[in-house]
């Protein structure tokens, strides 16, 4: 079930950043959250091959956060951007992959 639901969320946040312009020529203020958005969803299509579903949905999370920091900076709305939950998420990230090693 989980990994239909991770699955799917990737799905949309590849289509997200695809109609957001950001493979798209010329830059836009979000492009490289755009860029690291794909990272995590890469990065949680991996865990959850690896059977890590918990990590796979705090990059999920990291990716919708990206994306959502992308539309606003495309925007020129960068003091609206709030990082509180990116920053827990990376905490938990680490977290979770020492005990898993």
């Amino acid at each position: 079930m989980i990994k239909q639901l991770l699955s799917r969320a990737l799905l949309v946040i590849g289509a997200t950043l695809f109609c957001a312009g950001g493979f798209a020529d010329g830059a836009a203020g979000g492009d490289a959250f755009r860029a690291t958005a794909a990272d995590y969803a890469s990065k949680a299509q991996k865990a959850v091959s690896q059977g890590q579903d918990a990590i796979a949905a705090l990059y999920y999370q990291q990716a919708s956060i990206k994306t959502d920091a992308a539309a606003l900076a495309d925007k020129g709305q960068w003091s609206d951007i709030d990082w509180t939950q990116y920053h827990a998420n990376e905490s938990l990230i680490g977290e979770k992959l020492s005990a898993a090693n």
